[in-house]
């Protein structure tokens, strides 16, 4: 910076003049005391660069400020969004959702039997899913849930909030929890107690149907067995009820007597050889109507042909009609030409006659006689006075 004499100031900005006879606009330092007149010097001026640096230190920091905000506010986001939902179903349908750390982050009652057993789901927030399984068990052992012909489904649906190489070992460990509950159903069987993998889309379906998809899942099976099980049946029913097989009703009263039985047997046959009959013929005629049209069809396209083909000649001969017409007025106003050329030449050569006999006429008034034929013509010489 130029040395130079201050002769302005306002606060801490100024003007001086330098030994060129510049002006130039200068920030001066913070503790400096100077006034108008006075020499100023660089120990008296910020450096620009100092400044330009204090001006952009405000908007880095609040940038920095706003980057720990967004990881302050979505690390929450993160730690609540679903990794898996798992549905415990026995009488009673629930529905956890748990995070990646296996906390839970949702509850909720699928069903009325399902509400005395949860109560307040606010209750669980965050609790781990060991905890929560271990608390389940005691409220369904002291509502008197479960019992020696109890039947216990857990599923568990892994969601795309989780990585895809976590995803086993996470499935593994959900596993390891649900065994560790099964262990304190001491009186249960073995085989009542049932953990299935399943996916997004089938507890999505089962969502939709006012189901849980352990439930869900049961019920396909047991409408297998039982075609006429409804959804809403379902709904009413426990688990160990779904998986109860339906009473068999094969056994059928024998008739009582033979005859009437080879009777209805024959009027079946007869029945049956009528209506077969009966659609032989209405094939017959069907496959008559059939023909009857194709025939009808081919009539119609062959009198279109022919329609096209007399278009077409007539087109033809009209064509070569208004040709002849045309070349005949072509030779007949050719013809007319020609006429009146030679009516003009005939004009021509009798006007021609006339001026030579007029001609002669006036030389043999005068008595000049007209030259003969191979004969030279006289020309009289006159003086002029």
């Amino acid at each position: 910076m130029s040395r130079g004499v201050l002769l302005e100031k306002k606060g801490r900005r100024g003007v001086i003049l330098t030994h060129d006879g510049t002006f130039e606009s200068i920030r001066l330092r913070k503790p400096e005391h100077v006034i108008i007149g006075q020499t100023i010097q660089p120990a008296h001026v910020m450096n620009r660069r100092m400044n330009s640096i204090k001006k952009i230190f405000p908007a880095v920091a609040a940038c920095l400020s706003l980057i720990i905000a967004l990881l302050l506010f979505f690390k929450p986001l993160q730690s609540n969004a679903v990794a898996a939902y798992i549905s415990f179903d026995l009488n009673p349908s629930i529905e956890a959702g748990v995070n990646e750390d296996m906390r839970i982050v949702t509850v909720k009652a699928v069903n009325h039997d399902a509400k005395t057993i949860i109560g307040d789901s606010t209750d669980y927030k965050d609790m781990s899913l060991k905890a929560f399984m271990d608390q389940l068990v005691e409220n369904v052992k002291q509502k008197d849930y479960v019992k020696q012909q109890s039947n216990i489904v857990v599923t568990a649906a892994l969601t795309d909030d989780i990585n895809q190489d976590k995803k086993q070992r996470y499935l593994k460990t959900i596993s390891s929890v649900v065994n560790k509950t099964k262990q304190q159903l001491e009186n249960m069987p073995t085989d009542a107690f049932k953990f299935v993998k399943t996916t997004m889309a089938i507890r999505n379906k089962a969502k939709q149907k006012g189901m849980s998809a352990g439930k869900y899942l049961t019920f396909l099976d047991a409408k297998k067995q039982n075609r006429q099980l409804t959804l809403e049946k379902a709904k009413t029913l426990s688990v160990a009820e779904l998986n109860t097989p339906p009473p068999s009703n094969s056994t059928d009263p024998k008739p009582a007597n033979k005859g009437l039985l080879a009777k209805d047997r024959q009027n079946k046959n007869e029945s049956a050889e009528q209506t077969h009959g009966q659609k032989a013929k209405k094939s017959q005629s069907s496959n008559h109507q059939a023909d009857s049209k194709k025939a009808a069809t081919e009539r119609q396209h062959h009198s279109m042909a022919n329609d096209s083909k007399k278009g077409h000649q007539s087109s033809t001969n009209k064509q070569e009609k208004n040709k002849q017409a045309k070349d005949k007025q072509e030779k007949n106003k050719q013809e007319k030409n020609k006429q009146e050329k030679n009516k003009h030449k005939e004009k021509q050569q009798g006007k021609a006659k006339v001026t030579q006999h007029q001609g002669h006429e006036h030389r043999q008034k005068k008595g000049i006689q007209s030259p003969g034929k191979g004969q030279p013509i006289r020309v009289e010489k006159r003086g002029v006075k």
